[in-house]
């Protein structure tokens, strides 16, 4: 009995020694797979291309567009407009005016006057502000609406010269002096510090819209 359990000894330790040689094996090898599986941030930096970025005078581009021409002199129209209008109000506002001195003021014409007269002075102070709340409404509808051109431009033009970012250039411009407080504002209100002129696509981007404008508005034209 104790030679049988000597042989199967002799039997069951080499196996045992070949399964734990298999079983480190593998765990070395799935350790090696999985570093192997896992991304080297440092790596991943090191291959990734640099991100190409542009900057945008926005102001220059308000300034220059013919779309921006062309909603001032919307507005310049409609405000023309409103002040005809409130003219012809204060003429018949002044007439009612004058009305009044051709009576009495204890006459029932008088007071007849006075109600058309106070009438017509609530109607031209409310014409006043609807004017002035209409045009404001639509100077930041037309505003709205070129600022949304631009970004659509800018998106266009990226797409098509590989840039990943725009920035808005407000390093440009004067810092005004005042007092302490005036010019700390201006100073932390400033995102941009330093730009080269070579990312700045200021003048691309206005061309392309001009262009793209002329181009909406001759279509138009029977």
């Amino acid at each position: 009995m104790r030679r049988s359990m000597k042989y199967i000894n002799l039997i069951i330790a080499p196996v045992c020694a070949v399964v734990t040689i298999v079983a480190t094996t593998m765990s070395f090898t799935a350790d090696t797979q999985a570093r192997e599986a896992t991304p080297d941030p440092e790596a991943m930096l090191m291959q990734r291309t640099p991100s190409v970025v542009a900057t945008v005078d926005l102001v220059t581009v308000f300034d220059s567009l013919t779309q921006a021409t062309a909603a001032d002199e919307s507005i310049k129209a409609k405000a023309e407009e409103l002040t005809r209008e409130s003219e012809e109000r204060a003429k018949t506002l002044a007439l009612l005016e004058e009305e009044l001195d051709l009576w009495d003021k204890r006459s029932p014409k008088y007071q007849e006057a006075l109600e058309r007269f106070t009438k017509a002075s609530l109607e031209y102070r409310s014409f006043i502000r609807w004017g002035e709340d209409k045009l404001d409404f639509e100077k930041s509808l037309l505003l709205k609406d070129l600022y949304e051109s631009i970004t659509d431009a800018i998106e266009v033009l990226a797409e098509r010269e590989g840039i990943d970012v725009v920035l808005v250039d407000d390093s440009v411009g004067e810092i005004i002096t005042g007092t302490e407080t005036d010019t700390m504002r201006q100073l932390s209100a400033r995102r941009l510090m330093y730009r080269s002129d070579t990312v700045d696509i200021t003048p691309q981007l206005i061309a392309m819209m001009n262009q793209k404008f002329s181009a909406e508005a001759r279509a138009k034209t029977p």
